[in-house]
């Protein structure tokens, strides 16, 4: 791209975008983090705890047993499969 005589470099991603895209990439629903605050997000929304953190992985979202939340983060399919089964018997 050129505005003028100067060389305009792409705006690099920020890290919610590299996160997102790598998350879409490879199937994931968003992240959990299983130490400390346990928490988990969906791609939609990464990060509303303020950032991520060393312990936050890959997770798929299923149906929260509780019924509180609505949904949860699982760390792997067959866990949120499992849950899924579980909420729809």
């Amino acid at each position: 791209m050129n505005k003028g005589d100067q060389q305009l470099e792409p705006k690099p991603p920020n890290v919610r975008a590299i996160v997102k895209g790598w998350l879409e990439e490879y199937g994931y629903d968003g992240l959990i983090c299983l130490e400390g605050d346990l928490c988990g997000c969906a791609k939609a929304n990464l990060f509303p705890c303020g950032g991520p953190g060393d312990h936050c992985r890959p997770a798929y979202r299923g149906p929260d047993p509780s019924g509180e939340a609505g949904w949860l983060m699982y760390p792997s399919k067959a866990a949120a499969a499992a849950a899924a089964a579980a909420a729809a018997a």
